[in-house]
């Protein structure tokens, strides 16, 4: 190697010396930009769903309980009916009523899900997180917060039931998994009456 080749390659390494830590810096400011992007899409698509498991009837009873834990709650448990004709493909065993909200109950588990809420004296709110919901709710207020999923709404009917509603669904996630089930939220005179919440699997 000449002197000249010696002094050239002294000088480039010198200039990487010089200039490694912007590199540095920059690669590191490129992965945390990444990893801010990734947080925000996740909180996004967090807000635009709700965790089955954080799921409270009447500030206390979970979506998930067994029969005996039920029974043994401050609250009336009004039947416990058969699957109907209608609902004659369900895996579940038979159908829990506390009012006119109900739970399915799958008896080889011992466990209750919750699959109605029909707001009335009984069934007075629904917690979700830090969210409540009761029959005061209206339209509007759900959309401003669940707005991908609820910025329209389209009409529904319930089996058994005259009315026509405004509904929307949101997705579920159970403990932060994303499921194929959907909260279906009916709306009559612009108040939220009732969810439902359905599986889709």
């Amino acid at each position: 190697m000449t002197v000249d080749n010696l002094v050239q390659s002294k000088n480039a390494l010198l200039l990487l010396d010089i200039h490694w830590p912007l590199f540095y810096i920059a690669d590191k400011m490129k992965k945390l930009f990444l990893i801010l992007m990734f947080i925000g899409i996740t909180n996004l698509l967090n807000a635009q769903s709700i965790d089955f498991s954080s799921i409270r009837l009447n500030n206390s009873i979970p979506s998930i309980i067994t029969l005996t834990e039920l029974k043994s709650l401050n609250i009336k448990i009004d039947s416990i009916k058969a699957i109907p004709v209608e609902m004659d493909m369900a895996t579940f065993d038979s159908i829990v009523y506390v009012g006119k909200t109900y739970f399915e109950y799958y008896k080889n588990i011992d466990k209750c899900v919750l699959s109605v809420v029909d707001f009335d004296q009984v069934s007075t709110e629904l917690i979700i997180g830090k969210m409540k919901f009761n029959n005061t709710i209206t339209i509007s207020e759900v959309s401003k917060y669940f707005n991908l999923d609820c910025s329209s709404f389209k009409s529904a009917r319930i089996y058994r039931n005259k009315a026509t509603y405004k509904s929307c669904e949101i997705p579920i996630s159970f403990k932060g998994e994303m499921t194929d089930s959907r909260m279906i939220l009916f709306f009559l005179n612009e108040k939220l009456s009732r969810i439902d919440f359905s599986n889709d699997s």
